[in-house]
């Protein structure tokens, strides 16, 4: 009898053990283009507790391009490339018409335009897979007024999509509600909430990442969702007007409210007493530099002029996409040529045994160093899908700020300014206190979530950070020791690419 008791004592202890090391739910805070250092102008006490009780990166990176917010949410969903789910910027070429294609508007947002790429693309996602193995879990994706953010984050998987719409924007037949930008909830079609908490939300004041919060932790209190991930968007926006960190009093604010948010959460999370059941990530989509595009619009018009093509989009003259893709190495080339000041190296998009690729034109290959070269062929690879644009321009990384540039700022670049971000995790099975060199990218957050939530996160590009976990299984410590070794050189190549001798390349 006694031997069967301390058979029965030694299941539950194990159990308990077991219990608390896997968290039930979890809330990934994306606090929209936040650089690390954004940390040394701005009191963030309630993240430095997280820090604390946690684990973080120092050198975490998007790890992937374009870096900018519908690919990037959607990869923190997902845990997959931009190659794999499909969404590349907010507008991009169709490959089969030619024409743009710009889900990323209110109207293809709220019909569900973003999960339906997904779907075209079969790709997982944190949500998706946690509904597979827990048919019951609720997954919610709230913010504020960048409803596309939002729609990336609810991916094909969340049950309630929450955010603020454009003001004046007359809903669908049979959606509930206005949308406007000074507090009344949006939704994507069929992600509405229960009625009772919509009337709620329609009902706040607030407005930016007040409103989001709110929203969110409503939300909460109301559904208790599995998984909620939340977008705050303001971070963003002023340091777009303000250039980020060339102005710590305009950031500072909007810094110390966002650190007030998410101590508001927290609490949020301890009063409904499962705050130790609860994984808290902290991260961002992308970071923040000084407004500078890697070629001036004139280089690039007379190329296009040259070559008799047309922009049909681009981003920041870094990914574009032009009417012709059998001219992209010819007017890639003759941009490079021009030697713009702020690029470093120019690619084209072509094909190799039916596989997209990314090759560095003559001009570049010539001059580029070995290391950063690596590097880029890294990155590019992974928006290497028929979508992807035909030409991508890389930008220096800048020591100084050259006067004539306006004090904006901008996050398009492969630079590190706009690669290196904030990454956080803590609760549930992740170790206190430590910090970690690893070079941690948005696309392995998933995989770690799920990892830790007991569910095998299949079909995604990103691994499980086993590093930061208290007992991770061996497998998932050697996929990332192999993962390490090929990313470590590629992150710090471009960490450190200031160090080159910026006239050897695009001078």
């Amino acid at each position: 009898m006694k031997r069967l008791l301390l058979i029965f004592s030694l299941i539950f202890c194990f159990a308990s053990f077991a219990s608390a090391q896997q968290p039930k739910y979890a809330v990934v805070i994306v606090v929209d283009g936040m650089r690390p250092d954004y940390m040394t102008i701005a009191s963030m006490p309630n993240l430095q507790k997280l820090i604390k009780r946690g684990s973080s990166y120092t050198d975490a990176w998007v790890g992937g391009v374009v870096n900018n917010t519908p690919p990037s949410h959607a990869s923190i969903a997902s845990g997959c490339f931009t190659r794999t789910h499909g969404i590349v910027a907010f507008t991009w070429k169709d490959p089969i018409t030619g024409e743009e294609r710009n889900p990323t508007m209110l109207q293809p947002i709220m019909k569900g335009e973003l999960a339906k790429i997904a779907s075209e693309n079969n790709a997982p996602s944190l949500g998706k897979l946690l509904k597979e193995h827990d048919p019951s879990a609720k997954i919610a994706a709230v913010g504020a007024h960048k409803f596309y953010a939002v729609g990336a984050l609810a991916f094909n998987s969340a049950d309630y999509s929450i955010f603020i719409g454009e003001t004046g924007h007359k809903v669908e037949q049979g959606m509930e509600g206005a949308a406007d930008d000074t507090g009344v909830g949006s939704f994507v079609k069929g992600k509405s909430p229960p009625k009772e908490t919509y009337r709620k939300i329609r009902a706040m004041k607030s407005a930016g990442d007040d409103w989001g919060m709110e929203a969110a932790v409503t939300v909460l209190n109301d559904l208790k969702p599995q998984v909620m991930f939340i977008n705050l968007p303001v971070t963003d926006g002023t340091g777009h007007a303000a250039a980020g960190i060339l102005s710590p009093n305009i950031m500072r604010p909007v810094l110390e409210n966002v650190d007030m948010l998410i101590g508001k959460l927290v609490e949020a999370y301890k009063k409904l007493g499962i705050y130790d059941e609860t994984l808290f990530i902290v991260t961002a989509d992308h970071g923040m530099m000084f407004d500078e595009s890697p070629a001036p619009g004139n280089i690039v018009n007379k190329a296009m002029d040259k070559y008799g093509v047309k922009i049909v989009t681009s981003t920041g003259n870094g990914p574009i996409w032009i009417s012709d893709s059998s001219k992209s190495k010819d007017v890639a080339e003759y941009i490079m040529a021009a030697k713009p000041r702020a690029a470093s190296g120019g690619y084209y998009k072509t094909k190799v045994d039916d596989k997209y690729v990314y090759k560095p034109v003559p001009t570049t290959e010539k001059t580029i160093d070995p290391k950063l070269a690596a590097t880029y062929e890294y990155l590019l690879s992974t928006v290497a899908c028929a979508n992807g644009p035909d030409i991508f321009l890389c930008s220096i990384e800048p020591t100084t700020t050259p006067p004539d540039i306006r004090k904006h700022g901008r996050h398009y670049q492969i630079a590190w300014g706009a690669q290196h971000i904030p990454m956080v995790f803590a609760g549930p099975g992740i170790k206190k206190g430590f910090v970690s060199k690893s070079p941690a990218r948005i696309v392995d957050i998933a995989p770690t979530v799920l990892a830790l939530m007991g569910v095998e996160p299949k079909g995604m590009d990103g691994i499980v950070l086993a590093d930061i976990l208290k007992n991770p299984k061996k497998n998932q410590k050697s996929a990332q020791k192999k993962i390490n070794a090929q990313l470590t050189p590629a992150r710090d190549a471009l960490r450190d690419q200031s160090k080159y001798d910026p006239t050897a390349v695009g001078k």
